[in-house]
């Protein structure tokens, strides 16, 4: 992210083929460094994950300069597993003064 600014981290979104007995879930963490990332925040297992909303977020630290993302695929099913496609992160940047 940029300095001056605050990154505040709004939602995750993915694309996933999911065979009958799989599932794709996210879990998410924020921080301003690896050693102060904050705790895990998840699960989701429907795109796209509201980072903001209550419930299972807001994430904390919010906002943070950074954002660990992890997916997790499972199945029950040996001849079945799912795929993850791709995904998005949307964000926005708060000006914060000169930077």
């Amino acid at each position: 992210t940029d300095p001056g600014k605050e990154t505040h981290w709004l939602s995750v979104s993915w694309n996933a083929t999911e065979p009958q007995n799989t599932q794709v879930r996210l879990r998410v963490r924020t921080g301003d460094s690896v050693a102060t990332m904050g705790s895990w925040f998840g699960y989701w297992d429907t795109s796209a994950a509201d980072l903001t909303a209550v419930g299972i977020g807001p994430v904390d630290p919010d906002p943070a300069q950074f954002i660990e993302v992890e997916f997790e695929l499972s199945s029950v099913d040996q001849l079945q597993t799912p795929i993850l496609h791709d995904f998005d992160v949307t964000y926005d940047c708060e000006d914060t003064g000169p930077g």
